[in-house]
């Protein structure tokens, strides 16, 4: 639709359905249209086939993960979090992809009564449970990049010496092959003349 993702997420929200089939044609919604000064209208359910589709492919990802696992059915069923789990339909549409009890998640804390809301609350809540041992475990996890290895000098250094015998024997190779064309060209040279006498 080319139009800009502060946009988009506006439409998803005002007039997306995750199943197109819920949503009504005769409803025209205006599209600003990045490049043109006027929006383009486009009926509600249209909008809401490009959202079920897109719903679908993270459903079919989640199922293939989920397979690879060998866990298509999870004991404790699915929960549906995020500002699409707040879409109309996603909610029979994810009974179409998973087995078991499916929920769509919505913190019952005041003010943020949205699924959109639910991944902030929770990740808030873990680490407000995390004792102080698991805060520094975590921390450390955190900064492993920044340890060194006490390998890392030998292998800055062997990675320098294998870096400089290829562009020694790139070096070479070059050389050479210039050698060989102008060995080429002077014994070609050479029959030319002893031809011509």
């Amino acid at each position: 639709m080319n139009t800009s993702l502060k946009n988009a997420e506006q439409l998803k929200l005002n007039h997306g359905y995750a199943m197109a089939s819920l949503a009504d044609e005769d409803v025209q919604v205006d599209v600003d249209v990045v490049g043109q000064n006027d929006p383009v209208q486009y009926s509600e359910q249209y909008l809401s086939e490009i959202i079920e589709a897109r719903v679908r492919q993270i459903f079919d990802r989640i199922q293939d993960k989920l397979k690879a696992i060998h866990a298509p059915e999870l004991p404790g069923g699915v929960v549906l979090i995020g500002g699409v789990a707040a879409l109309p339909g996603v909610k029979e549409l994810a009974e179409q992809y998973f087995t078991g009890n499916i929920k769509v998640n919505v913190p019952e804390q005041m003010g943020i009564r949205h699924p959109r809301y639910a991944v902030s609350l929770a990740l808030g809540m873990y680490e407000n449970q995390l004792s102080d041992i698991d805060r520094l475990i975590k921390q450390t996890v955190q900064r492993i990049d920044t340890i060194k290895s006490p390998h890392e000098e030998k292998d800055k250094l062997l990675i320098s010496h294998v870096n400089n015998g290829l562009k020694n024997l790139i070096n070479y190779n070059v050389h050479s092959e210039k050698h060989s064309s102008n060995q080429l060209l002077k014994s070609q040279r050479q029959r030319r003349k002893s031809k011509m006498a």
